[in-house]
């Protein structure tokens, strides 16, 4: 089979094409199981998650409106987010189903202290950083990852998880102190 867009990809799917499948599997595996690490870091249930979006992502190809007059890659960009978002969504929802996840309220919590220091992020390789943002608690890693790297609102982010936006954003600060507390101790462990 001819490699086609994504966009084309998608059509094809929606037509019940199980080539079209079988390449949009292999083409957005890798990048949907790194999204699926995110939430969750153990390989083997990232697998699992990973299997659970792609079986999400077909059954909801017909509901995936593809704008005619979108550009090749900007349909492309729609649809790895529209991807993107499934898989984060799937493991969010494993990970409360689970209830491996547990939200702290601001107006319950005492908030951590952020490590005045500054760091110089060029001093960690992209491996270590991802090491340690999975090193983080699920409820802080869950939404420092829809925050930070997905981009959802805390608005957004309290809806998907049923907690209140100060929770949200509670977690993302303890997430970021966390996050820059180990990464400090990382530098200076390895001076």
């Amino acid at each position: 089979m001819p490699t086609h867009s994504d966009k084309q990809l998608l059509i094809d799917i929606q037509k019940g094409n199980r080539k079209a499948m079988e390449q949009f599997f292999h083409r957005f595996a890798p990048y949907l199981f790194a999204v699926c690490l995110r939430y969750v870091p153990d390989h083997e249930t990232a697998r699992d998650l990973l299997h659970d979006s792609f079986l999400k992502i077909i059954m909801s190809a017909g509901s995936f409106e593809i704008d005619a007059g979108a550009s090749e890659s900007e349909a492309n960009r729609s649809i790895k987010t529209w991807c993107a978002r499934i898989a984060a969504n799937v493991s969010i929802n494993y990970l409360r189903e689970r209830a491996r996840i547990q939200f702290v309220d601001i107006d319950t919590a005492v908030c951590d202290n952020i490590p005045d220091d500054s760091i110089d992020a060029e001093q960690l390789s992209a491996d270590r950083i991802s090491a340690i943002i999975e090193s983080l608690p699920d409820s802080y890693r869950s939404v420092f990852n829809l925050f930070a790297i997905e981009g959802y609102s805390h608005r957004e982010i309290s809806r998907m998880l049923g907690i209140t936006e100060r929770a949200s954003a509670t977690q993302y600060f303890r997430a970021r102190a966390m996050l820059k507390k180990r990464i400090l101790e990382y530098l200076k462990a390895n001076r």
